[in-house]
């Protein structure tokens, strides 16, 4: 199974929610669901928000090496599930042709934080990772695997 985690410049929300959903899905034992990031409106190559990296430092997780990337043509076919931050992002990628089955909003929707302090990023961060594990024990359970054994 792929998700792609959807925002609009891949340098804030949806790199966070990738490494949110890494490590929940590390910690679940379960290798075998991919997970990736980008954005609708990215510039290709640039570095996750110095904010973001600081935030998802107190918990243990590296955003340093992140890269940002537009959403390409072909995973709108090839992912099985998107999970998007607004419903403008929703819209957007039914527009492009993918069924609404296969779009989920994030948590109703999670603001941007981009250009905010490190306490919106830290609540944006808190949100996401709400967010990300009710969507993944959701996921896993509709499709019949939350069982990796």
């Amino acid at each position: 199974m792929k998700i792609l985690f959807v925002c609009t410049g891949n340098t804030c929300r949806s790199p966070m929610a990738e490494a949110l959903a890494r490590d929940f899905l590390q910690k679940a034992g379960r290798p075998d669901v991919e997970v990736e990031s980008a954005g609708l409106a990215a510039y290709t190559g640039e570095p996750a928000a110095e904010n973001a990296v600081r935030v998802m430092e107190e918990i243990g997780i590296d955003l340093s090496g992140h890269r940002s990337r537009s959403l390409s043509r072909y995973e709108l076919t090839e992912t099985d599930r998107f999970a998007v931050m607004s419903l403008s992002h929703a819209a957007a990628l039914h527009e492009a042709g993918v069924p609404m089955e296969k779009i989920v909003v994030l948590g109703g929707g999670v603001s941007d934080p981009f250009g905010g302090d490190e306490q919106v990023y830290r609540a944006c961060r808190d949100q996401l990772k709400e967010a990300v594990a009710t969507f993944l024990t959701e996921l896993l359970k509709e499709t019949g695997t939350e069982d990796a054994s």
